[in-house]
């Protein structure tokens, strides 16, 4: 098992927030809309009173399936480890060794959306430049403190390295 030297929560701004709570939002309403329809059918009039039941007990429990899907698949946590940076996600962890890093740079707008990234605030960006890689942007609280401390491990880590290999 793998020192931790540094842990970082992942920072989500209010319009991450928001995206991510929008199809909720959506699927409650529509949750409703069904119940409604399902007294007095004049908002879907082709639905039966049964069916817009069925309709509104399903789309208010889909808003379960949604935040379960949430919490498995976005990043929770990054750890800062003697030779490697590792994300947290919901069910997996995923692990950058610093041999396969170049650089660290703070950076903040849109990125250019990729599998690799997992920004989560469009202000408090790190992104990480891989050899022969895409880059990772994430977005650690707080931002500066984690840029440091991971500065200073992985040139520890090029430091140590290079010694050995030299």
């Amino acid at each position: 098992m793998d020192k931790i030297l540094f842990k970082f929560k992942i920072e989500y701004g209010i319009g991450i927030k928001g995206l991510l709570s929008l199809p909720i939002a959506v699927v409650i309403v529509l949750g409703f809309l069904f119940l409604i329809n399902s007294n007095s059918p004049t908002i879907f009039p082709d639905e039966t009173k049964d069916q817009s039941e069925v309709a509104a007990i399903i789309l208010f429990l889909t808003p379960i399936f949604i935040i379960l899907i949430y919490l498995a698949s976005l990043p929770r946590s990054v750890f800062i480890l003697q030779d490697k940076i590792r994300f947290k996600y919901g069910l997996f962890n995923w692990v950058i060794p610093y041999r396969d890093i170049l650089s660290l740079q703070a950076k903040s707008g849109i990125p250019i959306m990729t599998l690799n990234s997992s920004v989560t605030s469009l202000k408090n960006q790190i992104e990480i430049v891989r050899k022969h890689k895409f880059n990772i942007r994430i977005s650690p609280s707080p931002r500066d403190e984690f840029l440091n401390c991971a500065m200073k491990c992985l040139k520890d880590w090029q430091n140590t390295h290079t010694r050995r290999i030299g």
